[in-house]
């Protein structure tokens, strides 16, 4: 395991950062960018910073792929080293690539969408058709799911695992 730490609060114009990646990187490695240049606590996804569009406008022969990682900030709070044993879902989405002609504006809006259309399809996958009114009333949608054993053992299930996890908690 590599990691490749880029310092942006000093960015020196000798040492670009953009330079360091592909360095670094050459032809063998891949590289994982974060192009909201960091973490976000909420669910709303950030704009993103110009140094995608810089890597793929000095490496045109990159296939930057994006990736939507579900669950994020959950499974890895913000300061803590140890990711959390919660579901997670990961969705990689098709290629893209620098177009030619293209300006930095539009290819970072579309690289944003790419992931924003994953997003969508991951939580479509996710949560079916007749879940999505769970959130408003849950034991109306669970109860037009489930029949009336099955909910109950349903209910049954995330009480006990509950009870279980408050003993664990202590």
């Amino acid at each position: 395991f590599n990691a490749l730490l880029i310092d942006r609060k000093e960015i020196k114009v000798h040492q670009s950062p953009v330079d360091l990646m592909i360095r670094e990187m050459g032809n063998t490695f891949s590289l994982i960018v974060f192009p909201e240049g960091g973490r976000n606590s909420s669910d709303e996804m950030g704009r993103f910073k110009s140094g995608l569009y810089y890597l793929a406008k000095k490496r045109p022969d990159l296939e930057l792929v994006p990736v939507y990682l579900d669950n994020m900030n959950r499974i890895l709070p913000r300061g803590e080293v140890l990711p959390v044993p919660l579901l997670s879902c990961i969705t990689i989405g098709e290629p893209i690539w620098l177009e030619n002609g293209e300006g930095k504006a539009e290819f970072l809006r579309r690289a944003r969408q790419s992931i924003i259309d994953i997003r969508e399809a991951t939580l479509n996958a996710i949560i079916p058709n007749n879940l999505i009114g769970f959130f408003n009333d849950p034991l109306k949608t669970l109860s037009s799911v489930f029949d009336d054993t099955s909910l109950l053992l349903l209910i049954s299930c995330v009480l006990g695992l509950l009870f279980i996890a408050s003993f664990i908690g202590r």
